[in-house]
């Protein structure tokens, strides 16, 4: 008797929740909308949104951390981050839920800018959403290989890693960029799918099926295809 095993459905097969959309939606125009007062330079709330080490940890206003991630330079900067930030915000939300979602953006940037601010110099101000982007690709990344099990291991290696060399390796350099954010964000991301998968492991890995055929070498030759 021989045995063929044929992919049916796993966690990434469909979404799980509803309102992604709107939940993106929700966090670019939160982007925008904080960005607006940080430009407004003559509002005095403006100057309680970036951060940098002296504000943060000298003067304890550690509500930077997370205002920051919302903070971009100018439109260009903002309108340069958000097809990318949107459609991932959209994706996590979707799969993984909107509450791994928001810790993921708020407590997970928080720590990547925290960490970040630590190498910079105290008078260095750091914004922008850059570093949540890595991090739920770091996120997206490490899941998809814990639950692609469709593909081998080799497999799934050379497609996270092509993803991380076309979309996450830059093309050329910029000064202004914080590029300490940008992978420091990807190894919190990383770290946080590790930890998603083992914890919601068992109900993960409950949405994998696969149909066996089962082909018998006798005159009839029936055979059968089971799900499990």
């Amino acid at each position: 008797m021989e045995v063929q095993k044929k992919f049916v459905s796993n966690f990434l097969t469909k979404r799980h929740h509803k309102l992604g959309g709107f939940i993106s939606f929700f966090f670019l125009s939160l982007c925008l909308l904080i960005s607006y007062f940080y430009w407004s330079k003559n509002l005095e709330m403006s100057h309680l949104l970036a951060a940098n080490a002296d504000l943060v940890f000298k003067k304890k206003q550690f509500w930077r951390l997370i205002t920051s991630l919302f903070v971009h330079a100018d439109l260009k900067h903002l309108l340069s981050n958000s097809m990318m930030l949107g459609f991932l915000c959209y994706f996590v939300a979707s799969f993984y839920n909107k509450l791994t979602l928001s810790f993921l953006f708020i407590f997970g940037g928080a720590i990547t800018n925290a960490l970040c601010l630590l190498f910079y110099p105290a008078h260095v101000y750091l914004v922008g959403a850059s570093g949540v982007i890595f991090l739920l690709w770091g996120f997206w990344l490490v899941l998809f290989m814990g639950i692609e099990t469709r593909y081998g291991l080799i497999s799934r290696t050379i497609r996270a890693v092509g993803v991380f060399l076309i979309l996450l390796v830059p093309t050329s350099y910029s000064p202004q960029t914080s590029y300490l954010a940008h992978y420091m964000g990807f190894f919190i991301g990383m770290l946080g799918g590790i930890m998603y998968y083992f914890i919601f492991k068992d109900r993960i890995l409950a949405y994998e099926q696969w149909s066996f055929k089962f082909s018998f070498d006798d005159e009839l030759d029936p055979k059968l295809w089971e799900e499990s």
